[in-house]
């Protein structure tokens, strides 16, 4: 049977409305060319990386941070980092894209899923709780718990109620935050003193994506970031195969010798590691990107406060609800996230996409649940799960995902892209 690849139907001949797209300026482009034309400069592991790294912790205040080939890599290693391995649990929301579970079983770990808080979109405290205490039950503790901040929107309440969790549990708290680069925690009360999601107020680590449907981006690139030099220095290992350069640290009697006895530059494997690497055309355009990091917050924000005006007076008040308002103020706005009614609007969510696509205007939905996906549905004779488990009821999250649909939102959009896209969505739809 041939497949249908809807997503990727061209539009129609008027220019087509992404629901995301990287500002490239030709300030950026020019960095990016002058690491090819520098004939004494090195493709990988050279000066860009190291002022990318430094670019990234100073945003986000943190001590460290690793740059890696992607935001999939980076976790991988902060995870690695913790000790998580084989038949160990990590807790998780499964509103998430499937890389966020799949690195816990890339270290022979399970994922155990926890529903979603209804307005942050957040792991739930409660629910991450309840399947703690019957993970503890079942002699089988938490190593990790892996939130997600979604869309970009994260919640200082929400944030230290899992802090303290993981004080209880007694393990790492691992940050998602591919989504969130340039986000602040929110407070209730604006008075306090913003925190940036990195900072380390409420993780261990912290993982950023630079993707190219990010706020900023470096192509692909992934930056972990934390204040303990133990867990930054490990990650930097495993990121280059486990190799140690620090003479003083060589463990085979061989090398021990001084190196001007042995007459030559030397290394060690000392453990199995990766190639997670990001090379220097990466970098320089990462590092050129954080120039902007907050001139585009601030676009981003402008146009989903527009959409939310616009959806205040518009006909769809009674079935569709952007999501995540309460976080505008701190929010990083990597997407712009409703809730549709799907009964009330009158069209099926899969037909509305399609009808606007028709019409220019590309959408998306984040995310099917990764408890849907079928590897993590796989069962054993017993009808045991084998690949994750799903201790508690995820209610929420089934809701949450049967409703959502995310509309364009990037840096270059006009005003009037957005006027467009609630327009559409008025005239598509059909009052049953």
């Amino acid at each position: 049977m041939s497949k249908k690849p809807w997503n990727n139907k061209p539009c129609n001949d008027e220019p087509c409305l992404p629901y995301a797209r990287p500002s490239i300026t030709q300030a950026e482009r020019d960095t990016v060319l002058a690491v090819l034309e520098d004939a004494n400069g090195t493709l990988t592991q050279g000066a860009w990386l190291l002022e990318f790294e430094k670019n990234v912790a100073q945003a986000v205040r943190a001590e460290h941070a690793v740059a890696c080939a992607n935001a999939t890599a980076a976790l991988h290693l902060a995870l690695l980092a913790a000790g998580v391995g084989r038949d160990d649990r990590v807790l998780t929301p499964s509103i998430s894209f499937c890389a966020t579970a799949n690195v816990v079983r890339h270290c022979n770990a399970v994922p155990v899923f926890a529903d979603i808080d209804e307005q942050t979109l957040a792991l739930a405290p409660s629910s991450a709780i309840e399947a703690a205490e019957k993970m503890l039950a079942a002699r089988t503790p938490v190593k990790a718990i892996l939130p997600v901040w979604m869309g970009g929107g994260a919640d200082a309440r929400n944030a230290a109620e899992l802090l303290q969790l993981k004080d209880d549990l007694n393990c790492l708290l691992i940050e998602d935050a591919a989504h969130a680069l340039g986000s602040c925690y929110y407070q209730e009360q604006q008075q306090q003193q913003q925190q940036p999601v990195g900072c380390g107020a409420y993780a261990d680590i912290s993982v950023f994506s630079f993707h190219p449907v990010k706020p900023v981006t470096s192509a692909e690139g992934g930056v972990a970031v934390t204040n303990d030099a133990r867990l930054a220095q490990r990650m930097r290992k495993l990121r280059n195969h486990g190799i140690e350069r620090d003479e003083a640290k060589f463990q085979a009697p061989q090398h021990q010798e001084k190196r001007e006895e042995r007459g030559y530059e030397h290394y060690e494997m000392i453990e199995l590691g990766f190639n997670y690497r990001l090379s220097e055309l990466h970098a320089a355009l990462g590092a050129a990107q954080m120039k902007r990091l907050q001139p585009l917050r601030e676009k981003r924000r402008a146009l989903a406060e527009h959409y939310d005006a616009l959806f205040d007076r518009s006909s769809l008040i009674d079935c569709l609800q952007p999501l995540q308002r309460g976080l505008r103020a701190c929010s990083a706005h990597h997407l712009y996230i409703v809730a549709l009614d799907w009964k009330a609007f009158g069209m099926k969510r899969r037909s509305c996409m399609l009808a606007l696509q028709r019409r220019g205007i590309r959408t998306q939905v984040h995310y099917i649940p990764i408890h849907h996906h079928p590897y993590y549905r796989q069962r054993d004779k017993d009808d045991k799960l084998v690949n994750c488990e799903q201790p508690v009821s995820l209610a929420n999250s089934e809701r949450y995902a049967e409703r959502t649909l995310s509309l364009p939102l990037f840096a270059d959009m006009q005003k009037s892209d957005v006027e467009k896209v609630v327009k559409t969505l008025e005239e598509l739809r059909q009052i049953p």
